[in-house]
């Protein structure tokens, strides 16, 4: 959606509106929005399915990322690793984000932490969307 003024020979669009995020889900970003605080264990694929029927998707690595470093408090909600929507050049695990590793400082926690699951595995989510 854009806010357009018609001047004499033209128009001119003075800047993009914003729409709300939808119900559950908070702004981290101009034009994104995630769930404030991770939803109930599941699966991958069920966290997955539920995004989906919850009109979002899986937050991407890069989603949750920028979340985590852009909302305070964000960490404070994160008590064990979180599904993200990520391949992570691995055929068998699926990503996880939040605490593991960061190929620098070994283990811990932080929105720079993370490793790998069997998808199976039963971890907390964030559905992500767009504004």
């Amino acid at each position: 959606e854009l806010r357009v003024v018609r001047g004499v020979d033209r128009y001119l669009v003075l800047d993009a509106l914003q729409r709300a995020c939808p119900e559950g889900y908070v702004a981290y970003a101009p034009a994104a929005c995630i769930d404030p605080a991770p939803r109930p264990p599941a699966t991958f694929y069920q966290a997955a399915d539920s995004c989906l029927r919850a009109g979002g998707r899986l937050c991407s690595m890069g989603e949750w990322v920028a979340a985590c470093t852009l909302m305070p408090g964000f960490m404070d909600l994160v008590s064990q690793a979180e599904w993200v929507d990520h391949a992570a050049n691995n055929a068998d695990r699926t990503k996880v984000i939040g605490i593991g590793e960061n190929g620098y400082n070994g283990s811990g926690t932080g929105c720079d932490y993370g490793g790998h699951r069997l998808p199976t595995a039963i971890l907390p989510y964030r559905c992500c969307t767009e504004r």
